[in-house]
């Protein structure tokens, strides 16, 4: 199936030799294997489902989290793996946007560019700050009777960031703009100027 060897592709990066092992696996499923039992076979999520929780946290949307995660849930996503894969996720993200691009890490056209509109969404802070949280939960998920809660906490946080500091940039916008609309209302307000000299002529 072309979207099992997509599958391979995209998760070998670029080497033959991981491309090889990888499609090994694969077909010890037989022919009638799906692209969701080839992921489970892997322990590779989906990276769409990566992209979908980075486009959650871009646009500040916490209230949207727990259905993500939920949905996850009712998929029998093994969340560890999840962790982990969304973590290599945002390393991509990281070395994209600070190299400008320049590293694009074997990826097809599409991918390229879906990477590359992530990454204008977030400063090079804002995804190391992210990736911090997710590095946090991913420790936290051997301790904790519930796999789902430190991967929710880290998602929630840096929703509520990110919604934070697009509020701030537009507080800023319209601090700026004030000064200028008082300075014209004043302006405005202000009676002409009438030259009070009077010239008189000589005979």
């Amino acid at each position: 199936q072309k979207e099992v060897l997509a599958l391979v592709a995209q998760n070998a990066e670029g080497s033959a030799r991981d491309a090889l092992s990888l499609l090994d696996k694969v077909m010890t499923l037989g022919e009638g294997a799906s692209l969701q039992d080839c992921r489970l076979l892997l322990g590779i999520t989906d990276i769409s489902l990566c992209q979908n929780l980075l486009g959650l946290i871009a646009l500040g949307k916490a209230a949207e989290v727990p259905g993500f995660f939920n949905s996850l849930s009712e998929a029998g996503l093994d969340y560890s793996i999840f962790n982990r894969d969304f973590l290599e996720f945002l390393r991509k993200v990281l070395v994209y946007k600070i190299t400008e691009g320049a590293i694009q890490f074997g990826l097809e056209i599409a991918q390229i560019e879906k990477l590359s509109e992530i990454a204008s969404k977030f400063t090079t802070v804002d995804i190391i700050f992210i990736t911090k949280l997710f590095l946090k939960s991913y420790k936290d998920l051997a301790g904790t009777p519930n796999p789902q809660v430190p991967l929710l906490v880290a998602s929630i946080e840096a929703s509520l960031r990110k919604a934070a500091g697009v509020k701030e940039v537009i507080s800023q916008k319209s601090t700026v703009r004030q000064p200028e609309a008082e300075k014209l209302t004043s302006l405005k307000s202000e009676p002409p100027i009438v030259d009070s000299k009077i010239t008189i002529e000589q005979p």
